[in-house]
């Protein structure tokens, strides 16, 4: 089932059809032979020679070492003979390029998970985390990285990142409540109770983190308690490091900020 998923996944990545909106970055000019040896290994590929469109893509990548589309071709060409960690070495490598990558960061994270390399896709979780875009179109990313980070910290026996991850998701995942066929709905005040159930006991198992806190801010604050929504807030900004907060979340903040500053002034005219 994993590698259906990473195989489809990497397949809509290179055919530029990506589920997180995340545009494929324009190819950067490349020689003509090089792109020629490129399409050959597609046609390879869509002809279901997987071997042969390897040795394709590694000439185009001889004549030009910069083509990082080749690199996730070999990706796809290595996942489809089951050679997984050549593919995900050509991951590290399309990555090096094109760091950018939402989507084929996530991929490499999953891949790593499968091969039981879990410090390195931890850190790919995380690097993926701190990339996606703070809008609606990264949530479901965000929900499979917490997820996933979640099994990471069970396998590890870290149980206060294990609750973490766990309040996170459940948070996300009531923001999603309503977008389900009405079958599989969920209340999202159950899941929002449950979230801070986990979130309260991570802040107790790990009290000098500002990221359960943080969390637990947005939880209460759904959830219409205002009162304990400002005290997580004001938790949150006693640090003024926010060391455990990454790209997305710290924007998040920012926003929140602003706006309790643009009602403050609309009370005080």
């Amino acid at each position: 089932m994993v590698y259906c998923l990473l195989m489809e996944g990497l397949v809509a990545v290179i055919l530029g059809v990506s589920p997180l909106k995340t545009a494929v970055p324009a190819p950067s000019p490349t020689s003509p032979q090089a792109m020629k040896q490129w399409l050959s290994g597609q046609e390879a590929m869509r002809g279901g020679r997987p071997r042969q469109a390897i040795t394709a893509y590694q000439k185009a990548l001889e004549v030009d070492p910069t083509l990082a589309r080749a690199h996730l071709s070999l990706a796809a060409a290595h996942l489809d003979l089951q050679e997984d960690h050549l593919a995900a070495d050509h991951l590290r490598r399309y990555l090096s390029h094109q760091p950018e990558h939402v989507q084929v960061r996530q991929h490499l994270a999953d891949l790593l998970f499968r091969l039981g390399q879990h410090a390195l896709a931890e850190a790919e979780y995380r690097h993926t985390l701190a990339d996606v875009s703070p809008d609606p179109s990264g949530i479901l990313c965000r929900i499979h990285c917490h997820g996933k980070l979640m099994e990471l910290a069970t396998i590890m026996g870290n149980s206060g990142a294990t609750h973490l991850h766990r309040g996170i998701g459940l948070f996300l995942l009531a923001g999603q409540a309503g977008l389900v066929e009405p079958s599989q709905r969920v209340n999202p005040e159950a899941l929002l109770c449950r979230a801070a159930g986990e979130l309260l006991v991570a802040q107790k198992e790990d009290p000098d983190s500002s990221l359960p806190a943080w969390y637990l801010h947005q939880v209460w604050q759904l959830l219409g308690q205002n009162h304990l929504a400002k005290l997580w807030m004001d938790r949150v900004l006693d640090d003024p490091m926010l060391k455990d907060l990454d790209n997305c979340e710290r924007l998040l903040l920012a926003n929140a900020r602003q706006e309790q500053a643009c009602q403050a002034r609309m009370f005080l005219r």
